[in-house]
């Protein structure tokens, strides 16, 4: 069956910057996605990108604060849940990343929490030829796959080192186009020269 991707882009005024989304179908059990979903892009790459989807807000439990007198007024516990995903060039969606927060929202005190779940193999697979360095620079500079933000910091860098090959990969090629024109550039100069001489 072949599948559809759809790309969506505005300019949000809040961030100042263009925001791109992909619409697809999809099922995913764990965080109760099913059908044509829009999922917000966060890195692109060559052959490949990062995307992300929220759940809606969700009402957990309704709870007292524990305090005598006060057992009609009741706090609110909400959860949400955030997956970051990895697409392939054949429209492959694949969940490596959840993020789950926690919130309750209380009479006399509020709390929120966060927790996090990553499965690294899928993340090594889409990013294998990068690994080594991703996990070289996550150990020099003190980031996490575990953590949120560390994992969207370290995605970045695998940005820049996508660019920096395709750079040297660009550079290579028009080495070899040089090289590959200088025999017959030679060849060309050897046959004037030799003219030239007939003629003096």
């Amino acid at each position: 069956q072949e599948k559809s991707l759809r790309m969506l882009e505005y300019f949000d005024e809040s961030i100042n910057d263009y925001r791109k989304f992909y619409s697809l179908n999809c099922k995913v059990d764990e965080l109760g996605f099913k059908g044509a979903l829009l999922f917000e892009v966060v890195h692109e790459f060559k052959n490949k990108a990062i995307l992300r989807k929220r759940t809606k807000v969700a009402l957990v439990a309704k709870v007292n604060d524990g305090l005598e007198g006060l057992s009609k007024n009741k706090g609110h516990v909400t959860a949400q849940k955030e997956g970051l995903f990895c697409l392939d060039e054949n429209s492959e969606l694949e969940l490596f990343f959840v993020t789950t927060w926690s919130e309750y929202d209380g009479v006399l005190w509020d709390r929120e929490k966060a927790k996090s779940r990553i499965d690294k193999s899928i993340l090594k697979k889409y990013f294998a030829e990068y690994w080594d360095e991703l996990s070289s620079y996550a150990k020099s500079n003190g980031l996490d796959f575990s953590n949120r933000e560390d994992i969207l910091n370290i995605l970045e860098y695998c940005k820049k080192l996508e660019k920096d090959l395709l750079k040297l990969h660009t550079h290579i090629l028009s080495l070899r186009k040089k090289l590959h024109c200088f025999p017959a550039a030679l060849a060309a100069n050897a046959t004037l020269f030799h003219a030239s001489k007939g003629g003096a």
